[in-house]
């Protein structure tokens, strides 16, 4: 799947980036649970050299909650700052503003022996598209003040938004890079929903999908659909198709039906908790 897409609001926002961030304090980048590797966006480490920064691990209501702590301890391991949070449930929420509180804490004495009592920090939110930015902020602000919502390319423009933490944070739209060379990349993205599906063959999406489900999740898989599932891809989605009664006339397939429920199980937990990605992948990737 050769997929090439950078809307223009994404090269604003880069610029924007790149002038704003000597105003900023430290950078809040977050990324799925259930793919960190190809939610990392290789541009916003070189936008944000240089700056303290907290990763934050979202959707982890969805993720394999084992795998979520292997990455947590990965990056524990080698020195980055990481919290695993539910946003919606607010768990782990305050903990991001102790670990703000904690990496800004000589720079906070700086100012406090200077005179200045109340200095406000700012953060920048930053991360690729549906990783849950504005949702976060809105949980942090006791307000709904940014959009949200569950596709990719609801925030347009960059908004600063004061929190009961005492921190401006500023939202920003989710960037992508302009093309993603590794195949793996593109679908892990495509499966989480952060690339629109209008851009995408979802039928192939839900095949390679179920392809890894398959290999890796197959109990999920049978509990889900309640069927016997074979080592056979093609089987298998034959079995879903008659199972949920996505026929044609003739009793064919109906497989682009059927790819939007596949895809849909998938991105709302119903297939169960999955992690495309573990820390093995990226230590094989740098290798």
């Amino acid at each position: 799947m050769n997929i090439n897409w950078f809307p223009g609001h994404m090269f604003k926002t880069q610029k924007e980036i790149k002038n704003i961030i000597n105003l900023v304090d430290i950078v809040i980048e977050i990324r799925d649970a259930r793919a960190i590797i190809s939610t990392t966006n290789p541009d916003i480490e070189n936008l944000t050299k240089g700056k303290p920064k907290i990763i934050i691990l979202s959707k982890i209501d969805l993720a394999d909650s084992k795998v979520t702590q292997d990455w947590i301890k990965f990056y524990e391991d080698n020195g980055i700052h990481c919290i695993d949070v539910d946003i919606i449930k607010s768990k782990n929420i305050k903990k991001i503003n102790d670990k703000i509180s904690f990496i800004m804490k000589d720079k906070l004495e700086k100012y406090k022996s200077k005179g200045v009592k109340n200095y406000t920090l700012r953060g920048m939110i930053l991360g690729i598209p549906n990783v849950g930015k504005s949702s976060l902020i809105n949980k942090i602000s006791n307000n709904n003040i940014a959009k949200v919502g569950n596709r990719p390319g609801v925030t347009k423009s960059k908004q600063w938004i004061k929190t009961k933490w005492g921190i401006d944070l500023l939202d920003t739209p989710g960037i992508l890079w302009p093309k993603f060379d590794s195949e793996k990349v593109g679908l892990n993205l495509s499966y989480i929903g952060s690339i629109k599906d209008e851009i995408l063959d979802t039928e192939e999406l839900s095949y390679k999908l179920l392809e890894f489900l398959t290999l890796n999740y197959k109990s999920n898989l049978e509990s889900t659909y309640k069927i016997e599932f074979s080592m056979d891809v093609l089987e298998n989605l034959d079995s879903i198709g008659r199972k949920l009664g996505c026929l044609k006339k003739g009793s064919q397939i109906d497989y682009s039906r059927l790819s939007k429920i596949i895809l849909g199980d998938f991105r709302s937990g119903k297939i169960g908790n999955i992690s495309l990605e573990t820390p093995k992948d990226l230590i094989e990737e740098v290798n």
